[in-house]
């Protein structure tokens, strides 16, 4: 566990390591949460073997899943053609027009 939250902790970048660290913390939470009762009734099911199957099946479930969602390819995001560009500097002559002292 610590070395899996070392690896988090040093790939993550500096801006979200926080954000990084708490859902490795929320995700092994839930995998204690939610494992021991499907083990647990895995256990009085069928038999003892069986449950270290089922966590072994399940872990390797999560494990391609989490692999999967790795390799897809960042969303592209793509300014909407009716949004507003960035606004362009005024021209140069109507900056100096503004400035010239009237006599």
């Amino acid at each position: 566990m610590s070395a899996v939250a070392d690896a988090v902790s040093r790939l993550a970048p500096a801006g979200v390591r926080g954000v990084a660290t708490g859902l490795q913390s929320s995700a092994l939470s839930a995998g204690f949460a939610l494992g021991s009762p499907i083990v647990g009734g895995t256990i009085d099911a069928w038999v003892p073997v069986g449950g270290f199957a089922v966590a072994g099946l399940a872990g390797l479930v999560t494990a391609l899943t989490g692999y999967l969602l790795s390799r897809r390819p960042p969303a592209q995001h793509r300014p909407s053609p009716s949004a507003p560009g960035p606004a362009e500097p005024p021209a140069l002559e109507s900056c100096t027009a503004a400035v010239r002292p009237t006599m």
